[in-house]
């Protein structure tokens, strides 16, 4: 715990190190106009939060997909599942009309 907490600091210091040896330089950049003079930092913290905005808007589609996904095999399995039911209720009925019709062949005629 503490050597992370001491590698954070060392990386927070790094960048600190970098953001004020980079604070003068500029430069020019087209986003669909032309901005002059823009800090390399600034572009940087842009790109940045552009990349995380993305990862984060993928792993929200990944989910929404997999949920929609996972929705349908829950119901295409409650169909088998129901499907099954079905021809089981069918080969009862079918078993039953069988032995009706084997009952109605060993019965006897009564005698009057």
């Amino acid at each position: 715990m503490v050597i992370s907490l001491i590698f954070i600091i060392l990386i927070i210091v790094f960048i600190a190190f970098l953001i004020g040896k980079n604070l003068e330089n500029l430069c020019t950049v087209w986003f669909f106009s032309e901005f002059q003079d823009i800090s390399v930092i600034v572009l940087i913290f842009v790109a940045f939060c552009a990349g995380v905005l993305t990862a984060l808007l993928f792993i929200l589609f990944a989910k929404v997909i997999k949920y929609s996904k996972q929705k349908n095999t829950v119901t295409t399995e409650l169909d088998t599942v129901k499907e099954r039911k079905i021809k089981k209720d069918k080969k009862k009925i079918g078993l039953l009309k069988k032995a009706e019709k084997i009952n109605e062949k060993t019965d006897e005629p009564a005698e009057n």
